[in-house]
């Protein structure tokens, strides 16, 4: 059996999604992610750091408050903006 990895659009009638064609190269979306430092408030509120970031390879490590490894998410973009 032979699986579509192609995107799926939901028909409006109700029947099949229809089968849309891959995204040309051209298409394709580069995505910048900007971050900030935890302000005063959230400092004195007690919450913690979620998202760190690797400067080098443009990584988003996004780990869940009191959770374990198995809860975070890895995500890479092109290009990452964060005041120190």
């Amino acid at each position: 059996m032979t699986v579509s990895r192609a995107p799926l659009e939901q028909n409006r009638g109700g029947g099949q999604p229809e089968v849309l064609p891959p995204p040309k190269a051209a298409e394709c979306v580069k995505v910048v992610v900007r971050c900030r430092p935890m302000n005063d408030q959230e400092i004195s509120d007690g919450r913690q750091q979620v998202l760190f970031m690797d400067k080098d390879t443009a990584m988003a490590h996004i780990q869940k408050p009191h959770g374990s490894e198995r809860d975070a998410k890895d995500f890479t973009y092109r290009l990452y903006l964060c005041k120190k």
